[in-house]
């Protein structure tokens, strides 16, 4: 009886993991969204680097990385530099 409860036990302390882990994906896809965002051609890119981003979030960069990486299949940089591209494509 006393196993099950702690394999219950873990099995919660998992989930949690797992949702801290979407937590942060969702926050740096959502900063990324709005600080890449240009909206007339003299503003500015906020944020430009992955390491800025991970303080902006509180985690370390290469953490950060790995849990995007994990999820999408693509770095931090990757994503970055596409959100750029596109960015520069529609001003």
């Amino acid at each position: 009886m006393i196993f099950l409860e702690a394999k219950r036990a873990g099995k919660n302390s998992e989930t949690i993991l797992v949702n801290d882990h979407y937590r942060y994906i969702h926050d740096f896809l959502a900063l990324l969204e709005s600080s890449l965002r240009v909206n007339h051609t003299d503003d500015r890119v906020k944020i430009k680097t992955a390491a800025e981003f991970a303080e902006l979030l509180n985690v370390h960069p290469n953490y950060l990385n790995s849990l995007v990486k994990g999820q999408t299949g693509k770095t931090l940089r990757d994503h970055i530099q596409e959100r750029l591209a596109y960015e520069a494509k529609t001003c």
